[in-house]
């Protein structure tokens, strides 16, 4: 696949996401922060190797937002990047309350291989999980991957 198609289809996900915590915020009063995030605020789209996700990433993520990869070797190829790249054992060694105060966009290259080993989803979730009314709530997880 063109890469250019994957980027497209990635930003479209997202924009349907944002536009579908827009129409839901009236319904955030009911759920709590680790639901909204879960269920309102995450992108997870499954998809094969060699299709551009890390590409996506490198072009997307900025220096307000978090990449979360595997393993140090993957955090190479985000060596110029400005966002923040931590590893599944330097995300728990993070300064939490960074974590609650928020990134604009939490990206998860190869979440399968992130969860798998080294932490379950919910307890990435719960990282970020501050009280309802928390501004991290309201941002967005993409996490792309097998």
């Amino acid at each position: 696949m063109d890469s250019t198609k994957f980027i497209n289809v990635v930003d479209t996900m997202v924009r349907l996401m944002e536009d579908n915590q827009l129409l839901h915020e009236g319904n955030r009063q009911y759920m709590s922060c680790g639901q909204w995030m879960r269920d309102m605020s995450t992108v997870n789209m499954t998809v094969p190797r060699q299709i551009g996700k890390t590409t996506y990433i490198i072009k997307r993520a900025t220096c307000a937002d978090l990449v979360v990869v595997h393993n140090q070797a993957m955090k190479d190829f985000y060596r110029g990047s400005c966002a923040t790249v931590l590893t599944p054992s330097e995300l728990t060694r993070f300064n939490r309350g960074r974590m609650q105060r928020g990134f604009h966009r939490v990206y998860v290259d190869e979440p399968r291989k992130v969860f798998d080993r080294n932490m379950s989803i919910e307890e990435f979730y719960s990282m970020f999980n501050g009280d309802y009314g928390s501004p991290y709530c309201a941002n967005m997880f993409v996490l792309l991957g097998t």
